[in-house]
């Protein structure tokens, strides 16, 4: 379930790109362009930490990224829906951006503490950079 954030981000991104996104996946082939990817991470979770990787030498390149809770329908909590991680792009970012693979934890010691006593997740959206091999003809 993608956040309603996410959704407006993914709609922004198809009036600018020409590439529709729908929720029925996490993966979207955006022919030629890379492939966009969703994922989520709940907090206190035994699957708190996202693994982002790139086959064949390829780089990531992160669109968006949200710590805290925005939505109550992602990792289910009836908990206020209006906090977030000032640094949530900027933390991300500094561990994944341009790189091969990386792994980012829903967790307060990696973006702080945006709302005490409120079950938090990490969503992220991030491009796979492909590099596309070009053989010249003999």
């Amino acid at each position: 379930m993608w956040s309603e954030t996410c959704k407006m981000f993914l709609f922004i991104l198809f009036v600018v790109t020409g590439v529709l996104y729908t929720s029925a996946t996490d993966t979207v082939s955006t022919a030629g362009k890379g492939h966009i990817i969703v994922k989520h991470a709940c907090e206190h979770d035994k699957h708190d930490t996202i693994t982002l990787s790139c086959s064949r030498g390829g780089t990531i390149h992160i669109w968006y990224a949200m710590y805290g809770r925005l939505e109550t329908n992602v990792c289910p909590d009836s908990a206020t829906t209006n906090c977030r991680s000032a640094s949530s792009l900027s933390a991300t970012n500094r561990l994944c951006e341009g790189r091969n693979s990386c792994q980012v934890s829903a967790r307060n010691s990696v973006f702080g503490e945006p709302c005490q006593g409120v079950g938090k997740y990490l969503e992220v959206v991030y491009e796979l950079n492909t590099i596309i091999e070009v053989y010249p003809g003999k």
